[in-house]
C-alpha cells in the first residue's frame, strides 16, 4: 500500500481524505501505553517483582522489575513496551485494558469468549425472528392464493 505524504496529514490510498484520525502522531500511543501499564501494575496489588516473574515464566524470556519501571516511566522514551509481551503482561496483572485500548483505537470491540457467546445468541435470535416472519409471509401468500381459487 503506497502512502501519500503531505504537511498536514498522511493518507492511505482508499482512505477518506477528511478523516481526522489520519494526522501525524495521532497513532503514537506511547504515553497512553505507559499510563495503562502503570495503572495495571498498581491496580493488580502485586509487586513489580512478582509481575516480572510471572511474565518471565509466561514468555520464557527474562523480564525484570527494572524493565517494567522503564516501560512505565514517561522520561524513558527509548524504552518501549514490546507489543509481543502484551498478553503476558495482561495475564500477569489481571488487567486487559491495554489490549482493549488497542482494539478500540483500531475501531474494534474486544470481547471475552462468554460475551462473544451472548452476541452469537443474539444473532441467532434475530435470525430466528427473520425466519419466523418469512414463514408467516409465505403461509399467508399460500392461504390467499388457495382462497382465491
Amino acid at each position: 500500500m503506497s502512502m501519500t505524504n503531505s504537511p498536514e496529514k498522511i493518507v492511505n490510498e482508499g482512505e477518506p481524505q477528511g478523516n481526522p484520525e489520519l494526522l501525524p502522531g495521532t497513532f503514537n500511543d506511547d504515553a497512553v501505553t505507559r499510563g495503562l501499564l502503570a495503572e495495571a501494575i498498581k491496580k493488580s496489588g502485586e509487586s513489580r517483582d512478582k509481575i516480572a516473574e510471572r511474565m518471565s515464566w509466561l514468555l520464557a524470556t527474562k523480564v525484570t522489575p527494572d524493565m517494567l519501571n522503564n516501560f512505565t516511566a514517561e522520561g524513558k522514551v527509548a524504552h518501549r513496551f514490546p507489543f509481543a509481551w502484551s498478553r503476558a503482561f495482561c495475564q500477569s496483572t489481571g488487567d486487559w485494558r491495554l489490549l482493549q485500548y488497542i482494539a478500540e483505537q483500531a475501531g474494534f470491540l474486544l470481547l471475552n469468549k462468554e460475551d462473544a457467546e451472548v452476541v452469537t445468541l443474539g444473532e441467532q435470535v434475530i435470525e430466528r425472528e427473520r425466519a419466523s416472519t418469512e414463514v408467516t409471509r409465505i403461509a399467508r401468500n399460500i392461504i390467499e392464493r388457495r382462497a382465491s381459487r
